[in-house]
C-alpha cells in the first residue's frame, strides 16, 4: 500500500470572532510525491524535510491516500 506526502503552501484563515477571533491553518497542494512501499520512518521524515526546503511558507504532510488539493479538506469550526 502506498502513502504519499502533499506538499502544500500554507496561509492563514480567519475562523471566527468566537473567543475574541481565531485563526487556522490551510494550505493549496502544490506537489504530490508518492513514498515507495516499506520505506522507513527516517525516509519519510527525510523526504518531507527536503520537501519543505523548497517552500519558505510551505508544509509537507504525509497521507495515507492521495493528497486532497486544499488542507484541510474541511473548514474547521467552533467547538
Amino acid at each position: 500500500m502506498s502513502k504519499y506526502i502533499g506538499v502544500y503552501e500554507m496561509f492563514r484563515n480567519y475562523g471566527g470572532p468566537e473567543e475574541g477571533g481565531w485563526w487556522y491553518d490551510a494550505g493549496t497542494l502544490v506537489r504530490v510525491e508518492s513514498i515507495p512501499e516499506g520505506s522507513t520512518r527516517a525516509y519519510v521524515r527525510a523526504l518531507c524535510a527536503d520537501l519543505e526546503d523548497e517552500w519558505v511558507n510551505g508544509e509537507a504532510i504525509e497521507f495515507d491516500y492521495a493528497p486532497p488539493q486544499y488542507y484541510p479538506e474541511e473548514t474547521p469550526r467552533w467547538e
